[in-house]
């Protein structure tokens, strides 16, 4: 026997359809800002083709990240702040990978989490301490 639908179901599937892809619109741009943010500090010695390849990533893991969630569990403010955090820690990790090293940390391995490369508020172009 075929599956039918109601007609009062359509509608509100339509409706919450809609609204999911609002909010993931709202996520993925805010996210987006806040990774352009991260890459307006990141050094000149990193390329515009870099930066955008950094961008596209850590969208792309965010798209994956929401397409994941249901449509509740995408309106929590606490987990959206939490993955804003988490990417603009991945835009930090990618900028320092792709940023040519020098002086005594030029032998260490690209992406290696040391006291000298931990985020210090977003400054790319300062040690942190």
């Amino acid at each position: 026997m075929p599956l039918t639908r109601t007609p009062s179901t359509t509608p509100n599937r339509a409706h919450r359809q809609r609204q999911r892809e609002q909010l993931t619109e709202e996520i993925l741009q805010q996210v987006q800002d806040a990774i352009r943010e991260e890459l307006d500090d990141a050094p000149e010695s990193v390329s515009r083709q870099d930066r955008e390849a950094i961008e596209e990533t850590v969208l792309a893991h965010t798209r994956h990240i929401v397409e994941a969630l249901s449509f509740d569990e995408m309106q929590s403010e606490g987990a959206l702040l939490s993955h804003i955090a988490n990417a603009r820690f991945d835009t930090y990790r990618l900028v320092r990978e792709r940023r040519p090293q020098s002086g005594a940390g030029a032998g260490r391995e690209a992406g290696a989490i040391t006291s000298a490369t931990k985020p210090s508020a977003t400054r790319f172009d300062q040690p942190a301490n």
